[in-house]
C-alpha cells in the first residue's frame, strides 16, 4: 500500500493525517469483527456506528533531529459503539469484548509490537 501525505500547503482541504488514518483503520477493524461475530452468533444488527476519538501528544513531534522525544503518540483512544441489535445487553458486551480481543489493529495498539525499520540502500544507475 502506498500512501501519499499532503501537507495542505496548497490551500485545499488537507488529507487525513497518519494518526487519523490509524483511528479509521481501528474503527473499520472493530466494526468488521463485531459484524462477523454477530453473524456467527445469529445476532441481527440494525445499526452499528463507532465514534472514535483520541488524545494525542503532538508537540514533541516537531523537535529537531538528534533530540530524545518526550512521549509521542496516542495517550488514550476512546471508542463508543452504538449498536442496535437483537440481543440482550450482556450478549452485546460479550460481542464487543470478543471483537476487541481478536482485532489485529486493536491488539497492535494496546500490546507491545516489535517495529523494525531499516533504510534500503539507494541503487544508482
Amino acid at each position: 500500500m502506498q500512501i501519499e501525505q499532503e501537507l495542505g500547503l496548497d490551500g485545499l482541504e488537507p488529507d487525513a493525517t497518519p494518526s487519523e488514518l490509524l483511528l479509521a483503520t481501528l474503527s473499520a477493524c472493530l466494526a468488521k469483527r463485531i459484524h462477523a461475530n454477530a453473524t456467527i452468533g445469529n445476532i441481527a444488527i440494525a445499526t452499528l456506528v463507532l465514534d472514535v476519538e483520541a488524545d494525542l501528544a503532538v508537540s514533541p513531534i516537531w523537535t529537531g533531529p538528534g533530540r530524545e522525544p518526550a512521549p509521542v503518540g496516542f495517550e488514550v483512544v476512546r471508542v463508543k459503539v452504538h449498536l442496535n441489535a437483537s440481543a440482550p445487553p450482556e450478549a452485546l458486551r460479550a460481542l464487543l469484548s470478543h471483537a476487541v480481543l481478536w482485532s489485529p489493529v486493536a491488539n497492535s495498539m494496546h500490546s507491545p509490537v516489535h517495529l523494525d525499520v531499516t533504510l534500503v540502500p539507494q541503487v544508482h544507475p
